[in-house]
């Protein structure tokens, strides 16, 4: 048996950037991971976006949630290069969404009046702008939206980094080990979380957080508690543009590009519920490639060098689930953080420390809390 104040069941963004947080207050933390390494499932899968501004169709507490997101990156990026040595790859360049027809540009422009009128930096572009200023990209657009304000990260570098960060602050990881159950035990006529159960060991904690993105309702169901977080497969693919490389996330209806360093080119990426399925399919492969070479014309001249998919963790209403669970003492509950991962773990991280070590999060986390779902 493992002992300790508090253990994280995922080694994604959302589990590390909890950890972190919480082993700077002091508290001893152990991190549990069915992977042999951090990362492994949708934070290591992703495309590093953050862009709530792209994601966004009008005002909302979630906004608002990933905007702060967005912001604090900034901080978070220069801490992980100051305590690690190790570059996120924090990008602040911007996002060009292309519109694909002309209804698809009335509703970008209407996009584009809400979030002026919020004071969101967004830039109408006409075609004749467009070829001024992005001549790679298709012509055959009606207009554009550049969202000035949204960033993106090299997803392998910033995991490198916060595992980096984790181990210099003595979070203690456990690798390669799949969490079973939780085991319960009664509580001043309640009843709390005692320890997590793995294959073979088991850890007893004061407090446990369930990060186990697509997976944490089938940790859930070992107590009794429904949690409906679905599986979504998304499917990516990486090649290498030689000459010209975009400096900016090109982005339509049907796909994205994220640039990297060394001219690599992140495109993805589809969405699916196929359940734990984690397979890639010629039909999904083609679909994001032939979206980007629509996007970016020279990269017809390119072949994919490598595909592959990532479960991301869904909710019914496509918003993260937060916070304490109720009913049950000393379980926190971080997942259903959809296409939104890697933007709002930093901050996921941050609300959860200060929430579970002195009882507030600092901002109103109503919509996000897991009583919505869970009973």
């Amino acid at each position: 048996m493992v002992e300790t104040q508090t253990a994280v069941v995922g080694a994604g963004i959302i589990g590390m950037a909890t950890a972190l947080e919480l082993a700077r207050t002091g508290r001893v933390v152990h991190v549990v991971e069915r992977a042999p390494s951090p990362g492994a499932e949708a934070s290591g899968a992703a495309a590093g976006m953050l862009a709530p501004q792209h994601e966004a169709d009008g005002p909302s507490p979630f906004l608002e949630l990933c905007l702060e997101a967005r912001d604090l990156w900034l901080e978070v990026a220069r801490d992980l290069l100051s305590t690690t040595g190790i570059d996120p790859g924090h990008h602040t360049d911007g996002l060009l969404h292309l519109a694909l027809d002309a209804s698809e540009w009335a509703a970008l422009q209407r996009r584009s009046t809400w979030q002026s009128g919020v004071g969101l930096p967004v830039e109408e572009l006409l075609p004749a702008e467009i070829r001024r200023r992005f001549p790679a990209v298709t012509q055959e657009i009606p207009g554009a939206l550049f969202y000035h304000g949204d960033h993106y990260i090299h997803t392998t570098h910033s995991l490198e980094a916060y595992y980096a960060a984790c181990r210099a602050a003595d979070v203690h990881f456990i690798f390669g080990r799949e969490v079973t159950a939780l085991r319960t035990e009664p509580d001043s006529g309640a009843v709390r979380v005692a320890a997590v159960q793995t294959d073979g060991l088991e850890i007893a904690a004061e407090t446990t957080l369930l990060a186990a993105g697509a997976w944490t309702g089938q940790i859930t169901e070992s107590i009794g508690y429904r949690l409906p977080v679905e599986p979504v497969r998304g499917q990516a693919v990486l090649t290498t543009m030689k000459d010209d490389p975009p400096e900016y996330i090109l982005s339509c209806t049907d796909g994205y590009i994220v640039p990297r360093e060394g001219g690599e080119i992140f495109i993805g990426a589809t969405s699916e519920r196929v359940g734990f399925d984690r397979s890639t399919t010629e039909e999904g492969v083609q679909s994001v490639w032939k979206a980007a070479q629509w996007i970016l014309p020279s990269l017809k001249e390119c072949r994919p060098s490598q595909s592959w998919a990532g479960l991301r963790p869904g909710s019914p209403d496509d918003l993260p689930i937060i916070g304490p669970a109720p009913g049950v003492r000393d379980l926190w509950l971080a997942t259903g953080h959809y296409r939104n991962g890697l933007l709002l773990g930093p901050l996921t991280g941050l609300l959860l420390c200060r929430w579970m070590t002195t009882g507030e999060p600092g901002r109103d986390m109503t919509p996000f809390l897991p009583d919505r779902f869970v009973g």
